[in-house]
């Protein structure tokens, strides 16, 4: 099963808990992101945003059996709740702020999940 991590800010360079396949690459979906979250420690960091302009990303492949272990690692590193984190393909995401774009990469990519 071939697994893509959609990445922005900190998860680029300090992927920490996470399985990655290889390097992180250019050549993510464009998503509306924008710093709009202060974080636990008091850190702004980078969220999706609604009726932001959208901006590439990087991906990386992950080395999980299933989607669902990419994604509670993910909220792993995130220190966020499995909810919090988007799957594709999967149920319609608690947050669709630029899930169709990633699904549509997703896909066109031939990746056969993404969070």
């Amino acid at each position: 099963m071939r697994i893509a991590c959609i990445s922005w800010g900190s998860v680029v360079w300090k992927p920490g808990v996470l399985h990655c396949a290889g390097p992180r690459q250019a050549g993510g979906p464009h998503v509306p992101i924008e710093f709009a979250r202060t974080v636990q420690d008091g850190r702004l960091t980078l969220v999706l945003v609604e009726g932001t302009a959208p901006v590439p990303t990087r991906f990386v492949e992950l080395s999980y059996a299933t989607a669902e272990q990419a994604q509670e690692a993910l909220a792993g590193r995130e220190v966020s709740g499995v909810e919090s984190i988007g799957l594709w393909p999967g149920p319609e995401p608690k947050y669709p702020v630029g899930a169709a774009a990633i699904a549509a990469w997703g896909s066109a990519s031939g990746f056969d999940a993404v969070v």
